[in-house]
């Protein structure tokens, strides 16, 4: 058996010897000064030469950094002037990412640096939890070099201990404040603020607390000092800490979200609000309840101004809350009814009381109305709008649990619009869920004497488009019978989809379906034909703005157009 061999190790050789070998790498001067060293003075003249090239070292790289600094101050971007290339941050920058430009170079860094606009911009919206130290020294840094320009929508979780400290010295640069509440100190330190006299430029303020009963919720109550907040107009609140002094007359946009505790704070904090243009009230109306014999102020509530009411709770409370409070016929309303806790037998409209439906018959505006029936979370909802020469002016929506719901809510909305002078119907049904009799349908048409227009859209299945066209043709077209034109204007929307030869096939089999409807119903006027692009979401608000696919559509439809054109007075392809 061989011997294994043993590598060659500075035992096996000379000491003078092995160094010579590790030197022989280094520049000739430093090996000619290694050759005249002995074996114990190497380690400290190693150590001196490590320490010289580690000096080199950062000179060069100072050098090349230097040597790119000229390069770079050629180029196009450094050529501009840095008012200008300020500018440029200004309006590209719009994520906290973005902050990361300041690390490109020393001059972006100077120009960022000396922009305030930029500072200015990362402060809003930007959701900052004071209690953290990271999140508080961006904060005065940001306010620090955002120099005297005023600031909008600092939105922050508010401790007085933690973030007012660094607030206060620019309060009074502050336009719009989001306040975060979760506990009762922050309640007290934000009324603090408020009462300070420093936020005279405070124009907007949304305080968003939570939403649900929670033992660590201790109930505070915010008073809002009208004095201090001069400017304020625009006040967003949680109904857990609302109070009837939480407003005052200059206030023209109020929300309040989550339960009020009583009828009386909402009666008192509105009967101050003369300039109130808006109102939005998310399940703020009060759970205790109403006596039927009085209105609690209610009534003695004048809101002239008033121009958009928006409204979202159970059937009950909007009941209660519109029997007693008035409202200017000018205003647009926008009503959501959730249904599915209630079970005392009432349509969906009879949360509605009659004092306020009389709108429909004492204003007889509407000439629009569109219906729209769809699957919202968890739950069926039906909407109808009402439009006044373009403009919506009344929105009700119903979350619905059954077949019942629905038609409750169709028959009292039919029966009312019977009294407006409605041109047009827009309706846009999902193929799920409930659907009414086709009876109460018929008696809609019916009792629409002045209807010229239907609007048939995307989501509205073709069995059900063709029962509605037949029955707009047939009612309303006999209802003009002694003229040779029918004045009728039908809106029939596709949906089309990503593969021509078999959207050709459907979309031509469908229009075939309308060509049998054309002819055997009184001639139609007019018969526009919309190709809605595929997965488009959107509202049968107007059809101007539904995004289509005319080239597709004339193509597709080719074989069956010359048919549908000679079947009507004016066929348009969108």
């Amino acid at each position: 058996m061989s011997t294994p061999q043993l590598p060659i190790t500075q035992s096996l050789l000379p000491q003078q010897r092995y160094l010579d070998i590790l030197g022989s790498s280094l520049p000739v001067d430093e090996r000619m000064s290694l050759g005249k060293l002995s074996p114990d003075e190497v380690p400290a003249w190693a150590d001196s030469r490590v320490a010289e090239y580690e000096r080199r070292i950062k000179d060069i790289e100072g050098h090349i950094s230097t040597f790119r600094s000229l390069r770079n101050a050629q180029s196009p971007i450094h050529v501009l002037p840095s008012e200008l290339l300020g500018r440029i941050f200004v309006e590209a920058c719009s994520s906290r990412q973005d902050l990361r430009v300041a690390q490109v170079c020393r001059h972006w860094r100077v120009v960022v640096m000396g922009t305030p606009q930029f500072w200015a911009n990362a402060l809003e919206g930007r959701w900052m939890d004071c209690s953290h130290e990271s999140e508080r020294d961006f904060l005065q840094f940001a306010l620090s070099h955002s120099g005297v320009l005023l600031l909008y929508e600092l939105n922050i979780v508010f401790e007085v201990a933690n973030a007012w400290p660094i607030i206060q010295p620019h309060a009074s640069r502050l336009v719009s404040l989001v306040a975060h509440m979760d506990l009762e100190n922050q309640v007290a330190a934000l009324e603090t603020a408020l009462s300070s006299g420093r936020l005279h430029n405070l124009h907007s303020l949304q305080v968003i607390t939570p939403m649900w009963p929670s033992p660590m919720w201790p109930s505070p109550r915010l008073s809002v000092d009208a004095r201090s907040l001069p400017r304020l107009r625009k006040l967003h609140i949680g109904g857990d800490v609302f109070t009837s002094t939480s407003t005052f007359d200059s206030l023209e946009d109020l929300g309040i979200s989550g339960s009020i505790r009583a009828w009386e704070d909402l009666a008192c904090a509105l009967k101050p609000c003369t300039a109130l243009k808006s109102l939005h009230l998310y399940y703020a109306l009060p759970k205790e309840e109403m006596e039927e014999a009085g209105d609690f102020g209610l009534a003695a509530v004048a809101l002239p101004k008033l121009r958009t009411f928006v409204l979202e709770d159970q059937a009950e409370q909007i009941r209660k809350l519109l029997q007693h409070l008035a409202l200017p016929s000018s205003v647009t309303s926008t009503i959501h009814i959730n249904m599915r806790s209630s079970a005392d037998g009432r349509t969906l409209l009879d949360a509605i009381p009659p004092n306020y439906m009389r709108r429909f018959h004492e204003y007889p505006l509407f000439d629009r109305l569109c219906l729209n029936h769809d699957a919202y979370l968890s739950a069926w909802r039906a909407s109808a709008r009402l439009y006044t020469g373009g403009q919506e002016r009344l929105q009700i929506t119903a979350y619905i649990d059954g077949n019942d719901d629905l038609q409750g809510f169709l028959e009292p909305l039919f029966a009312a619009c019977e009294h407006n002078p409605l041109s047009t119907l827009a309706i846009d049904i999902c193929p799920a869920g409930y659907f009414p009799d086709v009876a109460i349908w018929r008696g809609l048409f019916e009792r629409l004497p002045l209807l010229r227009r239907l609007e048939l859209h995307v989501r509205t299945p073709r069995a059900f488009k063709g029962c509605f066209a037949t029955m707009f043709l047939d009612k309303c077209g006999d209802q003009d019978s002694t003229s040779q034109s029918s004045g009728l204007t039908l809106a029939w929307v596709l949906g089309l989809g990503m593969d021509w030869e078999e959207e050709g096939e459907r979309v031509v089999s469908e229009l075939t379906e309308l060509a049998f409807i054309l002819e055997r119903a009184r001639r139609c006027s007019s018969l526009e034909l919309y190709a809605a692009k595929s997965g488009s979401d959107y509202i049968p608000t107007s059809l101007a703005e539904l995004p289509t696919s005319l080239d597709m559509l004339t193509t597709v439809a080719a074989p069956i157009l010359p048919r549908l054109s000679g079947l009507v007075d004016v066929l348009t392809i969108h």
